[in-house]
C-alpha cells in the first residue's frame, strides 16, 4: 500500500502489518481544539501595538511571546500524546517580529532569558519525540 493510499484493514491484518507512524499535520492542529481547554497562540495587531509607548509595547509583546512559547510546548505535548507526527507552527508565534516599524529581536523582550529557555524546552521535547515541526508563513 502506497503512503498516500490509506484503506481500512481488519484488526487481524493490522496486527500482521509492520507498525507505521503517520505524519498528520492538519490533524495535529485539530488536536489543539479537541479538548475542553484549547491551546491558543496569542497575537497583536500593528495598529494596537503601534499606539503604545516603546516600553509598554515591549512588555505587551514579551508577555505574548512568553505565552506563545508555553503554548508551543503544550501543543507539542498534546501532539506527542495523541500520536501526531507533525505540527505546523504559525509565523505569528512571534507577533509583529518582522514588522518594518514595530519589529524586534527576542533579546529586546527577554532580558533574563526566560522566553529563550521556554522555546529551548519546547525544542528539546520536539527533538526527543521525533515530532516534525514546520513553519507556516
Amino acid at each position: 500500500m502506497a503512503p498516500h493510499d490509506q484503506q481500512i484493514v481488519s484488526s487481524r491484518e493490522r496486527s500482521r502489518a509492520p507498525a507505521r507512524r503517520l505524519r498528520v499535520g492538519a490533524a495535529a492542529r485539530a488536536l489543539l481544539y479537541l479538548r475542553n481547554e484549547p491551546i491558543r497562540f496569542r497575537r497583536a495587531t500593528a495598529r494596537y501595538a503601534g499606539g503604545l509607548g516603546t516600553h509598554e509595547r515591549r512588555r505587551l509583546l514579551g508577555r505574548l511571546v512568553a505565552d506563545n512559547a508555553a503554548a508551543l510546548l503544550a501543543a507539542v505535548e498534546r501532539c506527542v500524546a495523541n500520536g501526531a507526527g507533525a505540527f505546523r507552527v504559525d509565523s505569528e508565534i512571534l507577533p509583529l517580529s518582522t514588522h518594518p516599524k514595530l519589529g524586534y529581536v527576542l533579546e529586546q523582550l527577554d532580558l533574563h532569558g526566560e522566553i529563550h529557555d521556554a522555546f529551548a524546552t519546547a525544542a528539546a521535547r520536539v527533538r526527543q519525540s521525533g515530532l516534525r515541526l514546520s513553519l507556516r508563513r
